[in-house]
């Protein structure tokens, strides 16, 4: 590796068992500093991986003694000082076979997991590698992942390695260029024991690995004659949506919209992807409004595809639905599954949760005739006739009201309705009675007297009889719909 225009090397020292380095003290590598120590506490250094890092030096490389992958990068531009050692990865016997490489501007490492036979990787979330992500598995079938060397295949990192379970000479890439997501990985040898030592890089555009073949005793030579064409798809929303994972909408309260979310689809792939479809099903795919699509294609490497889902929840309860897009993308990913979900809220219920008090009977008669929780207990006050088009004074509960008629008395019940009854699942019904021992629905469509664009003032006439016998009370009765 050439280090601020001179060669350099880093390697482990198996008679003191520690990670060094050491820098030519000019271009050609004629003459060589003297090697500096850069980490010693147990047996250290072993697999190392040296790049340049945002201008400096720096190494990947195993811990023997303590099962970790680590980290350390020098304080300037030609390593002759250094920060500290850092863990990326410790739990079981992490760090073997390290690969360092710069990807989309931040240090990255492949690496082998011992413990679980695993390939991983992680990528630092700056560009110096001072703080790391989670480092993620990238193939895990059989016992796969030694001899890693990781590089930037057309954008996205790229990883050759030996599959140890299989004998074979193994490659994967990403699917994106910082490395969240991985294609399913190829073989590329398979005849014998093959696949030891790999080197991979970009020759002339293509990727191209050298490896031995144990079986043979050979050095080998593995390239792609032409970058293969393939549409792919990927699906984003705020961050990454993986083929059958979900997205969550929240809680909604009932008759209400949620914020519409935008899916953005792109094509990672090097052919066109086309024949965009999206459709909805489920057991509440109504509570989910699917937009049309932008455009029904994109070409490879460019241009995206938006559509929105609103979640309109009608009733309450938790509620699911899936979505699945359809192309030309061969396998499982045609098509793309996501799964919706969200919850609905009842407007009783964000009533109850912002008045701080429980879904009961009690609180249903305030909710359903306006009245606050803590607040006034008294009857309605309705300012107007029975001709309607009077104001509501006060909201409370129901009164009797009666008016001259020509040469009669007109008597009706009056009760506070909400005007959103129906979306909040409210039905009142005037029941009246003659005795308190027998009760009678009336048959009479309450006629809105007062509006004021939250509540309304019912009325409905007492009925001239009831079972023979003059009618003297009445109540409403107030149900709800879960």
């Amino acid at each position: 590796m050439v280090v601020n225009g001179n060669p350099a090397i880093s390697y482990y020292d198996s008679d003191y068992g520690d990670l060094k380095y050491v820098r030519a003290l000019d271009a050609s590598g004629t003459s060589w500093a003297t090697p500096v120590t850069l980490d010693s506490p147990g047996y250290t250094g072993q697999y190392t991986s040296l790049a340049v890092v945002n201008g400096n030096p720096a190494i990947s490389y195993y811990h023997y003694s303590y099962g970790d992958l680590k980290y350390v990068r020098a304080l300037d531009a030609s390593g002759t000082s250094w920060g500290q050692p850092v863990t990326l990865a410790n739990t079981g016997d992490m760090g073997l076979y390290t690969s360092l490489v710069v990807v989309n501007g931040n240090p990255a490492i492949s690496f082998y997991d011992a413990t679980n036979g695993d390939l991983e990787y992680v990528r630092a979330l700056d560009a110096s590698g001072t703080s790391w992500g989670t480092y993620a598995t990238v193939a895990s079938t059989g016992i796969v992942g030694r001899y890693t060397s990781l590089a930037v295949v057309n954008g996205n990192p790229a990883i050759s390695y030996y599959d140890s379970t299989n004998f074979d000479l193994k490659y994967v890439r990403a699917l994106d260029a910082n490395g969240s997501s991985w294609s399913t990985p190829v073989t590329l040898d398979s005849i014998g024991n093959t696949g030891f030592y790999t080197s991979l890089a970009v020759v002339n555009g293509y990727p191209a690995i050298s490896y031995f073949d144990q079986t043979n005793g050979n050095l080998k030579w593995a390239t792609y004659e032409s970058v293969p064409t393939a549409p792919d798809i990927a699906v984003a929303q705020t961050g990454p949506v993986a083929d059958g994972s979900s997205v969550d909408f929240g809680t909604v309260t009932v008759g209400s919209s949620s914020v519409a979310k935008t899916f953005t689809i792109t094509n990672p792939g090097t052919a066109d992807l086309t024949s965009l479809v999206v459709t909805k099903d489920g057991t509440d795919d109504a509570a989910f409004t699917l937009s049309a699509l932008s455009a029904t294609s994109i070409p490879a490497g460019a241009g995206t595809v938006t559509f929105t889902v609103t979640f309109s929840p009608g009733s309450g309860g938790a509620k699911t639905a899936a979505i699945h897009i359809a192309s030309n993308v061969a396998g499982a990913k045609s098509p793309y599954d996501l799964t919706l979900t969200g919850t609905g809220q009842t407007i009783f219920g964000a009533w109850a949760i912002a008045n701080g008090v429980p879904m009961d009977d009690a609180n249903l008669l305030l909710f359903a005739f306006g009245m606050t929780p803590g607040g006034p207990a008294g009857a309605l006050v309705y300012t107007g006739t029975f001709a309607g088009g009077g104001t509501i004074t006060a909201t409370g509960l129901p009164i009797t009201r009666f008016e001259p008629n020509g040469n009669s008395i007109d008597f009706r019940a009056l009760f506070v309705r909400r005007k959103d009854y129906v979306a909040a699942g409210l039905t009142y019904t005037p029941l009246f009675s003659a005795d308190l021992s027998f009760w009678q629905n009336s048959v009479a469509v309450p006629v809105v007297l007062a509006d004021d664009g939250v509540n309304q003032i019912c009325s409905v006439p007492y009925p001239a009889l009831i079972a023979g016998q003059e009618a003297c009370f009445f109540r409403i009765q107030v149900s709800i719909t879960p």
